[in-house]
């Protein structure tokens, strides 16, 4: 997220908030919740875009029968407040998601064309990839 203005402080509320509700109902994050302020990546497919972007963590133990389901509320509600969502760390990456959270996705995708010969070549192609548009 962001952190130029105050988002990511009304995203740690609030993701706070969905915990603390989710405890009330015997719904337990078996982990932890980090924030980490890091600066804008040179990289074409990095989330860190901005001056400073705050990256939140959620860690939790996958053999809990909470787990997922926790996880799946909190990347949902990240998504509302415009985040970015980890490549290998989410469920429910989407293609508009991918679209929305990485402004030079275009610089990338004439990169791999190039790279594969105008997508003859199928290097960079699986499901993953399909699904989230870069295929």
């Amino acid at each position: 997220i962001d952190a130029a203005g105050d988002m990511h402080l009304a995203f740690a509320d609030a993701a706070i908030a969905l915990l603390r509700a989710e405890a009330a109902k015997g719904n337990f994050l078996g982990g932890w919740f980090s924030l980490r302020f890091v600066g804008p990546s040179r990289a074409i497919l990095s989330p860190e875009h901005s001056t400073m972007t705050c990256t939140a963590e959620f860690t939790a133990l996958r053999t809990l029968s909470d787990t997922r389901s926790l996880l799946d509320k909190l990347e949902a509600l990240a998504r509302t407040f415009g985040a970015t969502q980890h490549w290998a760390m989410c469920n429910d990456l989407r293609a508009a998601d991918v679209t929305r959270g990485y402004p030079r996705l275009n610089t990338w995708r004439q990169t791999r064309l190039a790279l594969t010969n105008n997508g003859a070549a199928h290097t960079f192609d699986n499901a993953f990839s399909t699904r989230v548009g870069l295929a």
